[in-house]
């Protein structure tokens, strides 16, 4: 159901199966491509979509579906590339992260048994499979603020149901806003004072930089405290409904 409204507002602005680059996969099942410009293209015909290659030939090429295009001057391969990871030796992009490494190292949190571990991986496994095509890059495949939760169980991961009673404004924007590292830096070890006002200001620092010249823009619509009592209500109830 989700996946056919969601195929059906894709082809809203132009048909994929008629442009010949609707996949045999679902919308999600994969990392999406976002691209203006393509179908223009193809329309006026400065791209071909072709099938997959199947051979190279001495000049040109053959494709799966036994086309032929002979006296190509250039290919350019897009394959992907094979990663590997080493995570003891890799930089983390939290320092909470490098924090439960750390504190794994001195014992101060203990890891489950090794069968339990293992068990976990497996299951992680079969959701992915059944989730995304079948693809090397995707085996690692994670949603983002799911795995950083997991990741958060030594103690830093957000309380929003105190933070909530403390603190209403930064939980609205916890919950609500960009799902960013800095609040995982708000409580636990590793805890950091500016994450708080890096969180409430981190629209206001992404737009910065086009901040070229000056704009006398009309603010009318902006949020009035009515407004944003009714938001927080709302919330509230959505907190409790979800939690």
């Amino acid at each position: 159901m989700v996946q056919s409204i969601y195929i059906k507002n894709l082809n809203k602005k132009f048909d994929h199966a008629k442009y010949c680059l609707q996949p045999n996969y679902p919308p999600l099942g994969s990392h999406p491509t976002m691209n203006d410009e393509l179908p223009n293209r193809i329309v006026i015909g400065s791209v071909v979509v072709k099938a997959n290659v199947s051979r190279f030939t001495e000049n040109g090429v053959e494709f799966e579906d036994g086309m032929k295009v002979d006296n190509i001057d250039n290919v350019v391969m897009a394959t992907g590339y094979t990663f590997g990871i080493c995570f003891r030796q890799m930089k983390s992009t939290t320092p909470w992260r490098s924090s439960s490494v750390l504190m794994n190292n001195k014992r101060e949190i203990s890891l489950p048994d090794r069968s339990a571990m293992w068990e976990d991986i497996r299951n992680k496994q079969v959701t992915i499979a059944r989730r995304f095509k079948a693809s090397h890059r995707h085996t690692i495949q994670v949603d983002y603020v799911d795995f950083m939760d997991e990741l958060a169980e030594i103690e830093c991961k957000p309380n929003l149901r105190k933070l909530f009673f403390t603190d209403p404004k930064l939980a609205f924007d916890v919950f609500f806003g960009s799902a960013s590292p800095y609040q995982y830096l708000l409580h636990g070890p590793g805890a950091w004072k500016p994450a708080q006002e890096y969180i409430q200001t981190q629209w206001e620092r992404t737009f910065k930089p086009l901040n070229t010249r000056p704009c006398n823009a009309d603010k009318a619509g902006s949020f009035g405290p009515m407004t944003i009592m009714l938001v927080l209500i709302v919330a509230f109830v959505a907190y409790f409904l979800v939690f």
